[in-house]
């Protein structure tokens, strides 16, 4: 459900700011398709957000968060099996704050 959540909100948001530019410059400035960030702030494993960065097309970057250093090393590990890099996938040790 979550992947085909974002899917549409992708979608919709870039359609929408495609809009508000064709409004605003009516066409004088070229569009420049935005990315959307995602943050999974209590990712464990990151297998979630692994999903998303090769399921859901138009992500800019993803940060996959946890607070235990043992389940960022878990993450580090899937993402590198899954072929993932930065700057499009960053896992990141830290509170949900």
């Amino acid at each position: 459900m979550s992947v085909a959540a974002i899917q549409t909100f992708v979608k919709e948001f870039i359609e929408e700011k495609r809009e508000r530019h064709i409004k605003r410059f009516k066409g004088e400035k070229e569009f420049v398709v935005p990315e959307p960030s995602v943050l999974e702030a209590l990712a464990a494993t990151g297998l979630r957000s692994i999903r998303y960065a090769k399921e859901i097309c138009g992500i800019g970057s993803i940060t996959i968060n946890d607070l235990e250093p043992q389940a960022v090393d878990a993450i580090n590990k899937n993402l590198e099996f899954n072929g993932l890099t930065e700057p499009k996938v960053k896992a990141n040790l830290g509170d949900a704050w």
